[in-house]
């Protein structure tokens, strides 16, 4: 017998409404939307924690980078890390292309000195007052 040559039948292929796909889409989006709201939940906490951590920490030691964050701190001392920070910058840039900044850096420090001073006797005054 001769074998008739037939054609594969295609299989039909179902045809996915709109509304289904958007469905799908979004309960994934709101998946993973979740999942990230639960990672920054953690991290916050997290942080909140190690930033209280650190403001025990600056009360006992000064470092002025975390000292300027917090609030309960005078501005005398405030410009006294100023101060500090602008010396470590004019130490560290001794090279020939950063004259113009260690310039900078000394003026400013003058400007600082001269406003601590002025504190120190206002305060003086008005104790005397």
């Amino acid at each position: 017998m001769q074998k008739f040559m037939t054609t594969k039948k295609k299989k039909r292929k179902k045809i996915q409404t709109k509304k289904k796909i958007l469905r799908t889409q979004v309960t994934k989006n709101h998946k993973k939307k979740q999942k990230i709201k639960i990672q920054m939940k953690i991290l916050r906490q997290r942080t909140k924690k190690t930033m209280k951590r650190r403001k025990m920490r600056i009360k006992k030691t000064g470092n002025p980078r975390n000292q300027r964050r917090t609030t309960h701190f005078s501005v005398q001392l405030r410009m006294h890390w100023e101060m500090e920070s602008l010396i470590t910058t004019m130490r560290t840039n001794k090279t020939n292309q950063s004259k113009a900044t260690t310039k900078m850096a000394k003026i400013r420090i003058n400007r600082l000195k001269i406003k601590i001073i002025q504190q120190i006797q206002t305060k003086k005054r008005e104790k005397v007052s």
